[in-house]
């Protein structure tokens, strides 16, 4: 099971129900999925559930991980950054497409929005001949990078 996953809680009581040798999380934005958990429930994950994981695997490191297991029971609350299976993905030529002097990917999170306003749109707006590209799933239209860095800077 994986946060951000719709409907996630209720696809994590089959998951804890089922027979399978090993259940695990992987929480790829364990800041807001603990901060949500700190003050109710998330949509994608319960606090009763999580003592039902064998793992808790996270983006996230340090003490957060510390209290997912203290505070909220995990067995074995451990990181798990980005990274990918060199046998199944090699290096290839880069796509032209996505060229550019400066780019950020990461998942929209309403309380990451100043940070990337000062380190990302700032200097977009500052640098028109700089390209610059911004990934990530969850940004809302109308959100401070889609109005004010594509506003004041065409590329």
């Amino acid at each position: 099971m994986g946060s951000f996953f719709s409907d996630g809680a209720r696809a994590v009581d089959e998951v804890l129900d089922s027979r399978a040798g090993v259940k695990a999380f992987y929480d790829i934005d364990t800041p807001i999925t603990v901060g949500k958990l700190r003050q109710e429930d998330c949509e994608y994950l319960r606090r009763d559930q999580v003592p039902g994981f064998d793992l808790y695997l996270s983006f996230t490191g340090g003490p957060l991980l510390r209290e997912i297991e203290s505070r909220f029971g995990a067995r074995s609350a451990v990181p798990l950054y980005c990274s990918f299976d060199p046998d199944r993905y090699r290096f290839c030529e880069a796509d032209l497409r996505y060229k550019c002097d400066l780019s950020y990917m990461g998942t929209y999170a309403a309380d990451r929005q100043p940070k990337l306003e000062e380190l990302f749109c700032a200097p977009a707006r500052a640098l028109l001949g700089k390209q610059f590209l911004l990934a990530g799933p969850q940004y809302p239209l109308g959100t401070a990078l889609t109005k004010e860095c594509a506003a004041n800077h065409p590329s």
